[in-house]
């Protein structure tokens, strides 16, 4: 019973977090988008990757807001954050019988089933592109992902 209490109390820290500084946010991949648009996606862009992925090691430099800054990123809202918080709140929900968190899985629900309508399709991906160094492809913004759509998939299906 402790392991739920835990998973509660770390939900609702989260829930706290995203209460302030809302659903925009980064990922560190995302950071690479910026290096693109600024300089391509040939060899500059790499070498660019390369200093960023030192600097992100560094305790010092490791703040996603400078990088941000400095590629005039403003972040993006991630279908993956709302469907880990969905399962998060439902979970609690389930435990709790608190309508509040059924409310806020629904929430979750909502955006994820808006937003596949706005694109007029139902699979999700990262919201920014990315590059994969194994096949050196690039990724488009919301190109299908099996594992970010199957995990809306699961959350959906669950709650409703």
């Amino acid at each position: 019973m402790m392991e739920g209490k835990l998973v509660k109390e770390s939900l609702l820290k989260l829930h706290k977090w995203r209460l302030a500084n809302g659903w925009t946010g980064y990922d560190p991949f995302g950071i690479r988008e910026g290096l693109y648009k600024k300089f391509g996606r040939g060899s500059r862009a790499m070498e660019y990757q390369k200093i960023i992925s030192k600097l992100e090691s560094d305790k010092k430099f490791n703040k996603p807001e400078i990088f941000h800054y400095l590629l005039d990123d403003s972040g993006y809202q991630d279908p993956k954050t709302f469907a880990n918080f969905g399962i998060g709140y439902l979970n609690v929900y389930k435990t709790d019988k608190k309508k509040e968190y059924l409310d806020l899985a629904n929430e979750c629900g909502k955006w994820l089933v808006d937003d596949a309508r706005k694109r007029d399709v139902a699979n999700w991906g990262h919201p920014f592109v990315w590059h994969t160094e194994v096949n050196n492809y690039f990724h488009e913004r919301n190109n299908p992902n099996i594992y970010i759509t199957s995990l809306i998939c699961h959350f959906l299906s669950d709650l409703y």
